[in-house]
């Protein structure tokens, strides 16, 4: 199964992840061993670093393209940010310009979600 998770911003204006219905902020997403996953903002450009290692293939840190889930059972909490145009020039909002949005991927072993 695929898992797109959409960043956008909170009033204070710093990532979050939102929930499967696309309106309430939800930090984690659960998955199993063979789905795949993107994180996706219609902000900007999103980089997620997985921080005691990453359940995506190869290791590699979340962004834009689906990626296999291939880590153990258990949760693997990342720090986000989206990179944004603003007056002509690249900025980047979240991780690692701050170190407190993120969340949680959990890899779970029950087919039922």
């Amino acid at each position: 199964m695929d898992h797109t998770v959409v960043i956008t911003f909170d009033q204070d204006r710093r990532p979050v992840a939102l929930g499967p219905d696309g309106h309430t902020v939800n930090p984690e997403v659960r998955v199993l061993p063979g789905d795949r996953l993107c994180f996706v903002s219609p902000h900007g450009q999103v980089r997620v670093r997985f921080e005691n290692g990453s359940p995506l293939e190869k290791g590699q840190d979340g962004g834009q393209n689906l990626l296999g889930v291939v880590g153990a059972v258990g949760s693997y909490p990342y720090r986000c940010g989206v990179t944004i145009t603003e007056n002509g020039s690249a900025k980047t909002i979240g991780w690692p310009t701050t170190n407190i949005e993120g969340g949680t991927v959990v890899v779970d072993h029950d087919p039922v979600r």
